[in-house]
């Protein structure tokens, strides 16, 4: 342990694991299915614009609520369900469309060890899953529908 000045904590750095999450496709949890035991602190991503938004927009229209509330509902939910294997989840939904553009921008601010999305996430086929990989620093897992997962390596 290294001397800090008074008043200041060692900080920890927690890698997390981030989990994109698609609300209008059965399958969109499917990310929840391929963590495991080393997956103790989990990043919940669902965004709240384009194609996999589209049963948020229905549940915000139904309730009278904005999307921003919806998508708090729907996370905090998913949240409940996942606390039973970590009590570590921070969720977090962001007003883009562009599900890749929005992982980056996560990567940022965050301590990531790996990505894990769900294969029926719109926009998300050989161009979109291409650009990933290529540019994104850490594993990615691709969580296919029905369960089981594939593996990608980190981008060289």
């Amino acid at each position: 342990m290294g001397s800090y000045p008074a008043g200041m904590d060692e900080t920890t750095i927690v890698s997390r694991t981030l989990i994109l999450i698609d609300p209008s496709n059965p399958d969109g949890e499917g990310g929840l299915d391929v963590l495991t035991a080393d997956d103790r602190a989990v990043t919940l991503m669902v965004t709240l614009g384009g194609p996999s938004a589209s049963s948020l927009r229905d549940f915000a229209a139904a309730e009278n609520i904005d999307m921003s509330m919806a998508g708090l509902i729907y996370l905090d939910q998913v949240a409940c369900r996942l606390s039973a294997r970590t009590g570590d989840i921070v969720t977090i939904s962001t007003h883009g469309s562009d599900a890749v553009s929005e992982i980056f921008h996560i990567l940022q601010q965050q301590t990531v060890s790996r990505v894990i999305i769900p294969a029926s996430l719109p926009g998300l086929e050989a161009s979109g899953l291409s650009k990933l990989l290529r540019i994104c620093p850490i594993p990615v897992v691709v969580a296919p529908a029905g369960g089981g997962s594939r593996t990608f390596s980190m981008a060289s």
